[in-house]
């Protein structure tokens, strides 16, 4: 009821969807895809479960002609939110000053459901998080300006329990999701460490839970006395990342031994919307023998660079990153399709679409 006028009719925006009476239970397709983004929603875009679903619900394959508008990943977002945040009220109201640990359960499971739904574009950059915050948390000499931007400024932010423990338990995965890991995928100890120090800033549940699902903020892994990992004590300032910086980000994920990463540098290109970024991915195929825009019909699973003359007998690559990122705009627009990422998933997470951007707030910067 969009403009809550307690009548549900055509100006809102899933009348259409539900008014439709060749809409009937026994296909239950529509049923799978909503379970399916909320318990695995990176599953949508697979060349199986999305396409599928967009080609027998849009009224061109199906017996009994039902017509969806939920065909684009904003949509089905803004649906899914519907069920995801009326659980969240429902729980909210019930169990209104209950122990600490049943709010930590509670937190683990909106967790659960609130998982935004994922398309190409955000499951590439996703995958290449990690290697963005190397970066962004490098110690620089940018001028301090009116949010978070030192250290200790980021360090007493990660770590204060007196704010809503839902926006620091995903602010708290925010900068989980930008440290690096180890080669085997699991997040390293050393990176949660204080700056230039072997002692261990939290507990080994941290990591334990954070893997397995339920991780809820820092300061319960912690006695206190430790920190996030950063410099609990130092003024510098961090976040701006300069065109030498980003263009080596860039190339780390280009170059990294895992040649996937290759398809998701090219599918974040493809899918940027920006026209610097296109421009990019068009000079890149005008340089290989193959066909880049095959990229927008490929799965990870299936990307081979040989076929597409990126990768020449010796198996060195054919293109380097210099050779097309080559001012800080270009990089400064790459680095931004992360930080606009970040800011898109947590207006989700925490059910608020007209939050500010947490990038900022964070002081992350391209």
């Amino acid at each position: 009821d969009d403009n809550a006028n307690l009548s549900f009719d055509n100006t809102d925006t899933f009348y259409e969807l539900f008014n439709q009476s060749n809409l009937t239970s026994g296909d239950t397709l529509l049923d799978d895809l909503i379970h399916m983004a909320i318990v695995n929603p990176s599953e949508l875009d697979t060349q199986t479960i999305y396409p599928q679903y967009a080609a027998q619900v849009n009224g061109t394959q199906t017996n009994n002609g039902f017509v969806s508008p939920l065909t684009s990943t904003a949509t089905l977002q803004q649906y899914l939110s519907l069920f995801q945040d009326a659980y969240e009220a429902y729980f909210e109201t019930l169990l209104a000053g209950s122990t600490d640990a049943i709010q930590d359960e509670i937190l683990i499971f909106f967790n659960m459901i609130d998982q935004p739904v994922s398309d190409a574009l955000s499951e590439s950059l996703d995958h290449q998080m990690n290697k963005l915050g190397e970066y962004l948390f490098d110690a620089d000499s940018t001028a301090p300006g009116d949010g978070i931007d030192t250290f200790v400024e980021f360090d007493d932010r990660m770590m204060d329990d007196t704010i809503n423990q839902e926006i620091l338990h995903y602010e708290n995965e925010i900068y989980l999701e930008l440290v690096d890991k180890n080669s085997d995928g699991d997040y390293a100890f050393e990176t949660l460490n204080e700056r230039d120090s072997e002692t261990t800033a939290f507990n080994d549940q941290l990591i334990i839970d954070y893997e397995s699902g339920v991780f809820t903020t820092f300061s319960d892994y912690s006695d206190g006395t430790t920190t996030v990992g950063l410099d609990s004590q130092s003024t510098s300032t961090y976040g701006d990342v300069n065109y030498e910086e980003g263009l080596n980000f860039i190339s780390s994920i280009w170059e990294d031994v895992d040649q996937s990463s290759m398809f998701d540098l090219l599918t974040t290109l493809y899918h940027s919307e920006d026209s610097s970024l296109e421009s990019i991915f068009d000079l890149m195929n005008d340089d290989t023998t193959g066909d880049l825009y095959a990229i927008g019909q490929m799965n990870r699973e299936d990307f081979n660079p040989d076929s597409l003359g990126l990768l020449d007998e010796e198996g060195a690559h054919t293109l380097s990153m210099s050779s097309y990122f080559t001012n800080e705009d270009e990089t400064d627009s790459y680095v931004d399709l992360y930080l606009t990422h970040i800011d898109e998933q947590y207006k989700i997470q925490i059910d608020d679409e007209d939050a500010g951007s947490v990038s900022d707030d964070l002081g992350l910067t391209g």
